[in-house]
């Protein structure tokens, strides 16, 4: 397996693992996805908490075919997560379009609104998963074994890291978002 297939799959892996653990963690973590789920407006009403279902164990599946160490599954996990984060990015560019003001309860708790970063965030998630993909199934000019163990480490780094900050990324944005309004950091000049 190519280096990259890996750092892709412990990015795309952390992902779904967070969104998953995030979406079912805590009091009333799973019927406030359910709530903002239903805000989107993009399913019938009676299909919402089915569908929360079907998304939480399906972003659970793949998190764990991800972790499977060689063979076929994973590299068939990255292309079904590829088709997942694409059918996201266009549920929520529709969202975004239509106005809605429904919170993003992509990693759990938020009070963010789905916005125009949520759709640049799917995108290159989506862009990530399907590299990942290509470079999986990408003939390997040398045998699985000659992958150096540095190599794996640093791989598997810097995909945990990429993973960890779109997972975190709306935390990111609102913490410089204060820095930027604090009245306590501007200069005044005279």
């Amino acid at each position: 397996m190519h280096y990259l297939a890996i750092t892709v799959r412990c990015a795309i892996g952390l992902v779904f693992l967070a969104s998953s653990v995030g979406k079912l963690w805590g009091r009333g973590a799973f019927p406030a996805f359910v709530s903002s789920l239903r805000g989107v407006g993009l399913l019938p009403r009676r299909l919402v908490r089915p569908a929360a279902i079907v998304l939480v164990v399906v972003e659970g599946a793949l998190c764990a075919a991800l972790a499977v160490p060689t063979g076929l599954v994973p590299s068939l996990a990255l292309v079904g997560a590829a088709l997942l984060l694409g059918i996201f990015t266009v549920g929520v560019g529709i969202a975004v379009q239509r106005g809605t003001a429904s919170n993003c309860r992509c990693f759990g708790a938020t009070t963010e609104r789905l916005g125009r970063r949520h759709i640049v965030r799917n995108i290159l998630l989506t862009g990530l998963a399907t590299g990942g993909a290509v470079a999986a199934f990408a003939p390997v000019a040398s045998p699985p074994g000659s992958l150096r163990s540095a190599g794996l480490v640093l791989a598997g780094f810097v995909g945990l890291l990429l993973g960890f900050l779109a997972t975190r990324s709306d935390d990111l944005v609102a913490l410089f978002r204060r820095v930027d309004h604090d009245p306590r950091l501007t200069t005044h000049s005279r």
